[in-house]
Formats: C-alpha cells, sequence, structure tokens
C-alpha cells in the first residue's frame, strides 16, 4: 500500500498536477501579498552557525513566528508585511532555508525542538535584536519549539498560539531530558 501511496505522489508531481504556491503563474495574482512595509532580513551568529531572519520592525508587541519542518521563514512572509501593528520576527530553522545546516550539529543536540529553542533564545538576545518579551507563533514543529522556550524562560514568553502541533509524547520526554 505504501508503495502505491508513494508513486501515485511521483506521478502528480512529475505530471505537474501539483504547483507549489510560490512557483505558481503570474495568473494567480490573488496570492501576492499587498506589501504595507518592507521585511528586513539578516543573519545572526549563534554557537551553531549563522541563523537567518525577517523581521518588520516597528515599535509594537513583538510576535515570534516559528514555522514547521519542510519549509522556512517564507512561510510568515504575508503576515509580516501587512500587519504595521505588531513586530514580527521569524528565523529559519537550523537545517532550513537559509540558516546553518544542522547536520552539523546533531552530536552538539542543538537539532531537536529544545536545541532549536536554546539557538532562537541566543538569537534574540544578540545585538541585532535585542528582544526580551514576546509571544510566540508557532507551526506544527515550531509549536514544539514554542513549548520548550516557554520551559526556558517562561519570564519572556508573554502568549503563544500553535497551531497544527501534534502531541508527540517521546519528543516531549527526550527533550524535558535534555533540559535537565
Amino acid at each position: 500500500m505504501n508503495k502505491i501511496l508513494l508513486l501515485s505522489s511521483v506521478l502528480i508531481f512529475t505530471l505537474g498536477e501539483f504547483q507549489p504556491l510560490w512557483s505558481m503563474n503570474d495568473d494567480v495574482k490573488e496570492y501576492a501579498p499587498s506589501v504595507k512595509r518592507k521585511i528586513a532580513k539578516g543573519c545572526v551568529q549563534t554557537k551553531g552557525g549563522e541563523l537567518f531572519y525577517r523581521d518588520s520592525g516597528g515599535t509594537g508587541p513583538v510576535v515570534l513566528c516559528i514555522h514547521g519542518n519542510s519549509t522556512d521563514n517564507w512561510l510568515f512572509k504575508r503576515l509580516m508585511s501587512e500587519n504595521t501593528e505588531m513586530r514580527f520576527i521569524s528565523f529559519s530553522s537550523p537545517g532550513h532555508g537559509k540558516s546553518f545546516k544542522a547536520s552539523d550539529q546533531l552530536a552538539e543536540g542543538i537539532y531537536s525542538f529544545l536545541g532549536n529553542a536554546k539557538i532562537f533564545l541566543e538569537a534574540l538576545d544578540q545585538d541585532e535584536l535585542r528582544i526580551k518579551e514576546f509571544s510566540i507563533l508557532g507551526v506544527s514543529k515550531g509549536g514544539h519549539e514554542a513549548i520548550n522556550l516557554y520551559a526556558l524562560a517562561p519570564e519572556r514568553v508573554k502568549s503563544m498560539i500553535l497551531s497544527g502541533t501534534p502531541p508527540f509524547r517521546i519528543f516531549l520526554k527526550m527533550d524535558l531530558r535534555e533540559k535537565s
């Protein structure tokens, strides 16, 4: 059964029936964000390597947006450009997008929910950002990293929204063991 599902997926991708949003033709303009403000891009140096980020700027409350697996901080580009009442920061997690490759960090425990949470806290403290208090929007694996961020620094996290975050009990146990 798994072989049939895999073959079906390969056929759909190779026959061109499925097109990711970012590769669609110009005739689908309603998906393009109407930019209200410019999003700054940059990298901060962490103990794991360079972490790529986007920053909407502004003086409103800070929201840290954490993407899921197999994507990067591009996921939040529209939200960041259209909402002018808050400041949005979004990192590309280790091993995603333009951030450092996670394969180099496996032995050091960085490439995990808890490891990524530690890297995010380190990045938020860097001179380029200096973020002390923030809310979190975590999508999928980003929700697990949000939970770990809260466990590490509850005094800094004002609120959280978790979306599509499955309850992987084994990961929680592993991450809590790493913390102690």
